[in-house]
């Protein structure tokens, strides 16, 4: 007879381990500081290459002016001004991937503490079954 009780718990082990579990697994390699570390690296390397993209198209759309205008220009405050804008952005982009990267890592504990108290509750269906089979083997 199927227990009805062993199957959800079953397919609840089932869906985590397909969906979210895969992430949170990952995550719970870290501890909470080295995963928010490991965040903060990636959302520099990722500032820095998406403003050096945008960088790039704007002197390749701006080409011909910055030809023209090689000479009399004042390119030290354009130096100034990009530098600004780059250290603020990745500032605010430092702050929010810290921020998300501890709410994530809360979460993935959360459910990874459901996860095992799910493995808990197999466990003790499986001892209770074998308990079972060796009374009916007496």
């Amino acid at each position: 007879m199927l227990d009805q009780r062993k199957i959800a718990v079953m397919a609840r082990l089932a869906v985590y381990e397909k969906g979210a579990g895969k992430g949170d697994i990952r995550i719970s390699s870290y501890s909470n500081l080295d995963y928010v570390r490991y965040e903060i690296l990636k959302t520099f390397f990722r500032v820095t290459a998406a403003m050096a993209l945008i960088l790039f198209m704007l002197a390749a759309y701006k080409a011909d002016y910055f030809v023209k205008q090689v000479t009399s220009e004042n390119y030290q405050l354009y130096l100034f001004l990009g530098a600004a804008v780059y250290l603020l952005v990745l500032f605010f982009s430092e702050i929010a991937a810290v921020f998300s990267a501890m709410h994530r890592y809360r979460q993935s504990k959360g459910r990874l503490k459901e996860h095992y108290n799910n493995l808990r509750s197999m466990r003790r269906y499986y001892r209770e079954e074998e308990q079972e089979k060796e009374q009916e083997k007496e």
